[in-house]
């Protein structure tokens, strides 16, 4: 019971007790990272792409719009499509996995100490759910490296954890690993932590994984034999569904299916930028010039000094909604009607100077703007959802479609029943 809690646990939903701009700067403990390593106390002036990236054609219309004075890119070939779409500074840099392996002083897999494989099946994301189809011969491919190589490890993604994906191994006895919840400020620790004494690692795709582990000297086995699964619905895919040079892809499984562990260990650092390392203070000299640009260092001062220090983080647990409204209203009359006509609400939560990264759904009427500031979000919705008798639940609901906060319950009234 111990077991089945902990990796639960691990995996809760974390709110950032930070102050970034861009949301999505604090997944996979990206920001914390080169905050860390860099010593920059503002909120990043910069987007950080939030894993490796296998197109030069294909951009994320999010980092576009962040606001933010520039772009932090670590993968050369992504260079000619953010100056093509992106008005921001283009900054050359590396992988925050890179600056962790520096700051841990990390030189290399002891060839003394590693044993066994780490293996890493297909993992979903928040909108769309992977898997490898034919699972029992998934699984004897693991028996028959484990012969092989020694004892396996299997990592999971936390949202496959939440689908109940590690059960059928963990039936079988193999021990279960996270690196846990993408918001936790300390995922890509505990990552390094799961893949620092392993000697090999078994995966059926390719992903950011394998360049992680081989930039530690882990040896791949890249075995695409069995097919992925991608399910969500079809416009989903298309949109998320990373898009992939097939260049690029032959470039990777060519030198994944080499003997060569070095050959591995430097297209993976090569692939991550790391010629683009640099010092600490070089790194925060490259924030302070992109903080200077029309003058977001005064923003990003304002910011931190509104910031409440603390954890990097705080469990959902421990949020509380000090007050909220509407609680009701009649039909056909949106609850605080604004001027075009949406209804709209206030929620006030404690902590009062975390930012929530979510928006506020009424049953299952997403909000049609929800705006946030420290402690607070207000949200507008349709006029016609409230044309008819009904008792919704608001709440809020993240990124990860995870539900944050339950509000409380609305309700509309026939005309003269209040």
């Amino acid at each position: 019971m111990t077991k089945f809690y902990n990796l639960y646990r691990q995996i809760e939903d974390k709110i950032p007790n930070g102050i970034e701009f861009f949301y999505p700067n604090y997944w996979y403990g990206f920001s914390y990272i080169l905050k860390r390593y860099s010593h920059w106390p503002l909120p990043l002036p910069v987007v950080i792409p939030h894993g490796v990236d296998f197109g030069t054609t294909n951009i994320c219309e999010g980092e576009l719009k962040s606001g933010l004075p520039g772009i932090y890119c670590y993968q050369h070939f992504r260079e000619d499509i953010y100056k093509r779409f992106g008005s921001t500074q283009l900054i050359k840099g590396a992988s925050p996995w890179l600056y962790l392996l520096k700051m841990k002083g990390f030189k290399g897999i002891d060839e003394g100490k590693a044993s066994g494989i780490i293996v890493f099946p297909p993992h979903s994301s928040v909108s769309i759910d992977s898997y490898i189809d034919d699972e029992i011969s998934f699984i004897d491919k693991v028996k028959v490296l484990e012969n092989q190589f020694g004892k396996a490890t299997i990592c999971f993604y936390w949202k496959d954890i939440l689908n109940k994906r590690h059960i059928a191994f963990e039936r079988l006895g193999y021990r279960i690993v996270t690196a846990g919840n993408m918001f936790d400020p300390y995922f890509s620790d505990h990552l390094f932590e799961i893949l620092k004494d392993k000697k090999y690692l078994y995966t059926p795709i390719i992903g950011s994984h394998i360049f992680y582990a081989a930039s530690m000297g882990i040896d791949i086995i890249l075995d695409e034999e069995l097919e992925t699964k991608f399910i969500a619905p079809k416009e989903v895919l298309q949109k998320d569904l990373w898009q992939a040079d097939q260049e690029i892809l032959e470039s990777i499984r060519l030198t994944f299916s080499s003997n060569s562990l070095l050959s591995k260990k430097e297209f993976a650092c090569n692939f991550l930028g790391a010629k683009h390392l640099k010092s600490p203070l070089i790194l925060f000299m490259q924030f302070l010039m992109a903080s200077l640009k029309k003058g977001w260092i005064i923003t990003s001062i304002k910011q931190w000094l509104d910031s409440d220090p603390g954890e990097p983080f705080i469990n959902l647990d421990k949020l509380q909604i000090s007050n909220w409204g509407p609680h009701d209203g009649t039909v056909s009359n949106p609850p605080n009607i604004q001027e075009n006509g949406d209804g709209a609400f206030w929620i006030n939560i404690n902590p009062g100077k975390i930012l929530i990264d979510g928006d506020l759904y009424l049953g299952n009427n997403k909000a049609k703007v929800t705006n946030r500031n420290p402690g607070q979000l207000t949200a507008a919705f349709d006029p016609k959802i409230f044309d008819f008798s009904f008792t919704g639940e608001l709440s809020i609901i993240n990124s990860t479609h995870t539900k944050i906060l339950k509000i409380g319950n609305f309700s509309t009234y026939p005309q003269n029943s209040i």
